[in-house]
């Protein structure tokens, strides 16, 4: 006879409100898409609640993105805030799908893209 056997229900984990260091990690209102200009003259397009921080990240941590890790250093071209990560995140999306020449255009009017 073989034992009989119980669902177990799987935990949600919450997201912790520590950071890698064990610091708390502040509440951002905001978001913000940035575009950085690599050493190879790319563009590499992307979101952060901190901006300071992640482009630091970028230009000298093994945080940085894997692809500007091969193309240091790094430069802001442009950046807007947007009110939350989703917002953020649509944004970045529809920048990807520009070409270069819409990114330039884009950097070039330095006005935020988000209608």
């Amino acid at each position: 006879m073989a034992p009989k056997t119980k669902a177990i229900a799987k935990k949600r984990k919450r997201p912790s409100e520590k950071g890698p260091a064990g610091k708390k990690r502040a509440q951002s209102s905001h978001w913000n898409v940035y575009l950085l200009e690599c050493s190879d003259r790319s563009y590499y397009c992307g979101i952060a609640s901190d901006l300071a921080r992640r482009i630091k990240q970028h230009n000298g941590s093994p945080q940085g993105a894997k692809y500007t890790r091969t193309r240091r250093p790094v430069k802001l071209v442009w950046h807007t805030q947007v009110p939350n990560r989703s917002v953020a995140s649509k944004e970045e999306i529809r920048i990807k799908r520009l070409n270069r020449a819409q990114k330039k255009a884009l950097i070039k009017s330095g006005t935020p893209a988000v209608q």
